[in-house]
Parts: structure tokens; C-alpha cells; sequence
């Protein structure tokens, strides 16, 4: 039978996650063997264990590759959607949970206009919140951007021009995607969903949807709780970020000014919300120092 939609999954010691991942796939598979599922391995310390596991219970339903290294989240995804057999593919992270049948809406949206070239769905966190299931560009003046994201969140508002499709779990037109270049394998972490989105963009007449109807869960929840490893993450996310910026000929200046803004504008905000006892100083000092190491220019 011939596939209408391939799942991509890229996973990296995610044995906590994997397994009910899959679960809900197919709890949710409403177009039963037309979907296809491929997870790339990208050399997890478990990855027997985990194959074999997957294996017992699905069988050759889902589709398993080893990378021969870890090449990183783009270089992944790449691996599995040059293997994945169907028009249309779902980029997902291993802690996503579906949360109701979506398939069959999906590719009815992508058959109704041949230049949609992307589809994202409504985010949840866990307590059945609203996520953030898009986020505005990184180049949009933070002082806009930032107060608006919330405001866009609540009233479910999404603007192509200006936002981009959280990176956790987000359809793709397998055509359009190849035209655009794919995965940028120089990014190996973070800041991947702005560039695909940048690129798809600039294809003619390129249309994205958001279907607020289409749920999912992403069980990774923003934290305040600072520990040693978070300026480590930091720093990786904001090289992918000056890798973009230079890319594109916006240049590393401008990823610094816009980094220091977006940095300054939390700080004021966490400050304020723990004169009234809402904030937490410890994120308070981490901002501090991130807002130093961008001004010294040491990241």
C-alpha cells in the first residue's frame, strides 16, 4: 500500500520517551497502513535495547535506522526523510505525545493547495496547557516581539510573515521541503524550525497553515530552575543562531544586538514580577550573566 504520510523521528537516548511516543501514533492512526514510521538513532548508548523493544511490539511497522554518527537534529531528519516513502512528513520529537486523530485531516489540508508547504498543530504542556506553538522570528525587535507572544498564544493567532512552527512536531510537503534544501546539517542544534520555515518561504507562492484543531503534547517544559549546565545550552543555541544570522547576510552583529535585547527585556521583566513576589532571582542572576558574556562578546 502506498504511504500518505512518514513520521520522522530523530532520537538520542531517548528510551524514557520513545516507547509511548509510538503508542500514541498509533492509538491516533487514522489512516492505518498508509502511515509509515521511520526513527533515525542518532548512536544512543541503549540502541539494542531500544531496537529490540520496538521491534517486539511493532514489528516492521517501524522502520529503524542507526546512524553511523551523530551528525546532529537536521543531519538526522535528513537521513530518515531521504528513506521515508510518502509525499507528506511529520517532524517529531520523541517526548510528543499525539493527542487525537490528525493524519487523514493533515493530508486532506496539503491535497486542498498544492502550495501549502507546511502544516503545524496546536501545542500542549503538561496539565493540558496551552504551549507555545509558534514563536515570532529571532530578527522582529524583541520589545514587540516578546510582549506579543504571549498575546498571540492566548488568542491562537499565527502571522506567516512573522512566526515560525514550534520545531517539536510539525508537517512538511516532502516536494517543497527537498526544493528548499532541507535540514541545514551545519546547525546541529536549536534554531532549526526558523530556518525551515526561512527557506520554505522563499519558495513561490509557499503557504503555511496552522490547524489549532490537530493536538499535541510536548512533555518538555520551560524552566526557571537554573543549573550549571544551562549557560553550556545557551551558548550552543545562540552559535546556531550567529550561524544563521551570517548565513543569510544579517550578520553577527546583529545577532548580538538582538540576543542582549531579548536578554535585557527578560531581566526587566523578571525583576518586576519579583518585586511582587512572582519572580525567581536565581533566573534573575542567569539572565545577568548571559547578558554580560553577550556584551563582553566571549560566547
Amino acid at each position: 500500500m502506498n504511504k500518505l504520510i512518514s513520521v520522522v523521528i530523530v532520537t538520542y537516548n531517548s528510551e524514557n520517551h520513545i516507547y509511548d511516543c509510538l503508542d500514541t501514533l498509533y492509538k491516533y492512526n487514522d489512516i492505518g497502513d498508509a502511515l509509515e514510521v521511520l526513527i533515525v538513532d542518532n548512536c544512543s548508548k541503549e540502541f539494542e535495547k531500544m531496537q529490540t523493544q520496538i521491534q517486539q511490539k511493532y514489528g516492521e511497522k517501524v522502520i529503524i535506522i542507526k546512524n553511523t554518527r551523530n551528525g546532529g537534529y537536521g543531519q538526522g531528519n535528513n537521513i530518515g526523510i531521504k528513506q521515508s516513502t510518502a509525499p507528506y512528513i511529520m517532524i517529531m520529537n520523541p517526548d510528543v505525545r499525539i493527542c487525537k486523530p490528525v493524519f487523514k485531516s493533515v493530508y486532506d489540508i496539503f491535497s486542498s493547495a498544492q502550495n501549502i508547504v507546511q502544516v503545524g498543530l496546536k501545542q500542549l504542556i503538561p496539565g493540558c496547557r496551552k504551549g507555545y506553538s509558534f514563536s515570532w522570528k529571532s530578527t522582529i525587535l524583541p520589545y514587540i516581539s516578546l510582549p506579543l507572544i504571549s498575546v498571540t498564544k492566548c488568542l491562537d493567532l499565527y502571522f506567516p510573515k512573522y512566526m515560525y512552527f514550534a520545531g517539536s512536531c510539525f508537517f512538511l510537503r516532502k516536494s517543497s521541503f527537498e526544493q528548499a534544501g532541507m535540514f541545514d546539517e551545519n546547525i546541529f542544534l536549536y534554531h532549526e524550525e526558523e530556518d525551515v520555515h526561512l527557506r520554505l518561504s522563499r519558495l513561490p507562492k509557499a503557504k503555511f497553515v496552522y490547524w489549532n484543531q490537530g493536538l499535541y503534547e510536548h512533555l518538555h517544559l520551560p524552566s526557571k530552575d537554573i543549573s550549571g549546565n544551562d549557560l553550556v545550552v545557551k551558548k550552543r543555541s545562540f552559535n546556531s543562531l550567529k550561524y544563521l544570522y551570517v548565513r543569510e547576510g544579517y550578520g553577527e552583529e546583529l545577532a548580538y544586538k538582538r540576543e542582549i535585547q531579548k536578554c535585557k527585556f527578560m531581566l526587566w521583566r523578571e525583576k518586576l514580577l519579583c518585586l511582587i513576589g512572582k519572580g525567581n532571582h536565581k533566573y534573575c542572576d542567569y539572565l545577568h550573566n548571559w547578558n554580560e558574556l553577550l556584551i563582553k562578546k566571549s560566547v
